[in-house]
């Protein structure tokens, strides 16, 4: 994943969508040092819609979600091909994406 400050975004939007939708790069833009949106691919949009609406809103920790060896608080799970790794953070009622992607390409990159 790769981190960008908005200010350069202007200047640079047409090589981000590149990067985004044939290289299949996520982007987190950053203000004053604070991330505070992402550019993903649309598979990963639509993934993420679909774990949202009908898993983890229900259940955030549903049957089958691992709890990951050596990196405190990170679940997994796995939908068809893909893995997202999360956190659930139970006092606001939040759940913390950190991860979205093939199932081979998350593993290499835990």
């Amino acid at each position: 994943m790769a981190d960008m400050a908005v200010s350069a975004t202007q200047d640079e939007f047409a090589t981000i969508l590149n990067r985004v939708a044939d290289g299949k790069e996520r982007i987190v833009l950053h203000r004053d040092g604070e991330p505070v949106a992402a550019v993903i691919p649309v598979e990963d949009l639509k993934l993420l819609e679909r774990l949202i609406e009908k898993d983890l809103e229900a259940d955030p920790r549903p049957p089958g979600v691992i709890a990951l060896e050596g990196h405190e608080g990170l679940l997994r799970q796995r939908v068809g091909n893909d893995r997202i790794v999360y956190r659930v953070n139970d006092d606001a009622l939040k759940v913390l994406i950190a991860e979205i992607g093939h199932c081979r390409a998350v593993d290499r990159g835990l």
